[in-house]
């Protein structure tokens, strides 16, 4: 519960510079007070932390392509979305939804495809990735030493699958299909959540 409410702090310093300190703020309380993550918060589990992790990891990357949009370079930003990245998939496997996002957000942008333009925003993101594949080992140096790496990638797969197929309760109808997890998302998620993802979008596609 301690480490969740830093992060929420931390999701609110590093969206200050990004859209304001009373939006800012409005986001912080309203994730604060998500009754969804508060009871997650409760016990030991990991979504809580992999959200918030995730969060953090987004907002300081768009703090790193901000600075660099307005000049105000803020060369610690990404090599810090990449720790707090991977901090994320450490705390569950899902965040490596974080991978293919980061590279989303950095060539979303027109200039990332003008001519010459386009090999630092490459050596961006292998910047990013070479931190988080750096940082996964050196905060779990375990993995290092695994007896059969091939049998675990094997494993993880077949969760995965399992996982994919199966519904949290075994009583739910459930389809593999595209509308799946939005229909969750959107069925599921709170009022404060829809409102503050919808101000989100507003944000990324003005920004853009």
């Amino acid at each position: 519960a301690v480490l969740n409410s830093l992060l929420v702090a931390g999701v609110f310093v590093a969206a200050r510079p990004l859209i304001g300190r009373e939006v800012a703020l409005l986001g912080a309380l309203a994730i604060a007070l998500d009754p969804f993550l508060i009871g997650h918060s409760k016990i030991v589990h990991v979504d809580a932390l992999l959200a918030g992790f995730t969060a953090l990891s987004l907002l300081l990357l768009l703090r790193a392509e901000a600075g660099d949009r307005t000049g105000r370079a803020e060369t610690w930003a990404l090599p810090a979305s990449a720790v707090t990245g991977a901090l994320a998939i450490l705390s569950k496997l899902p965040g490596l939804i974080l991978l293919p996002l980061t590279a989303v957000i950095l060539f979303s942008h027109r200039r990332a495809w003008r001519v010459g333009k386009r090999r630092e925003y490459l050596r961006r993101y292998g910047q990013w990735l070479i931190i988080v594949l750096a940082t996964i080992p050196l905060l779990w140096p375990g993995l290092l030493w695994v007896p059969d790496p091939l049998g675990n990638v094997k494993t993880v797969k077949r969760d995965l699958l399992v996982a994919l197929e199966t519904p949290h309760h075994m009583a739910d109808e459930y389809a593999v299909n595209a509308l799946q997890y939005p229909a969750a998302l959107l069925t599921r998620s709170t009022v404060p959540t829809l409102v503050g993802f919808s101000m989100f979008l507003v944000l990324l596609l003005t920004a853009t």
